[in-house]
Parts: C-alpha cells; sequence; structure tokens
C-alpha cells in the first residue's frame, strides 16, 4: 500500500465537545463525554466524563474520568 507524501495535522490549544473523535490531532486539553483518540495523536490531557478510547498509536500524557 503507497503511503501519502504528506499527512494533514491539527495543532490546537482545547477541543470540547461531547462526543469527539479525532485521527493526526496535536492538542494540549481534550474534553468531553465520549472521546476516541486515533492514531497519530499528540495529547497532553484527556478529560472525559463518559468513555475514552486511546489507540495504540496515539501518544496522551495524562487522561482522567473526570
Amino acid at each position: 500500500m503507497l503511503k501519502p507524501l504528506f499527512q494533514t495535522q491539527l495543532e490546537t490549544e482545547i477541543i470540547e465537545g461531547d462526543k469527539i473523535d479525532l485521527e493526526n490531532t496535536t492538542a494540549k486539553v481534550v474534553r468531553g463525554n465520549r472521546i476516541t483518540i486515533g492514531p497519530n495523536c499528540k495529547i497532553d490531557l484527556v478529560e472525559f466524563t463518559g468513555e475514552a478510547f486511546i489507540d495504540k498509536k496515539a501518544f496522551v500524557v495524562d487522561s482522567r474520568k473526570i
């Protein structure tokens, strides 16, 4: 399978929402109810009220249920 020559990456401070699905994202804080952190994500803090799923190819410094 061919890999793309470049990959789009979202970079932001905070992402908030009820249901969040991320890939290729760098963020300081992701906060919500049901969160899925997909591959190629770099997140400092994940705060969730329901469930959080973190892909093996993602890097998350800290996650906590609030």
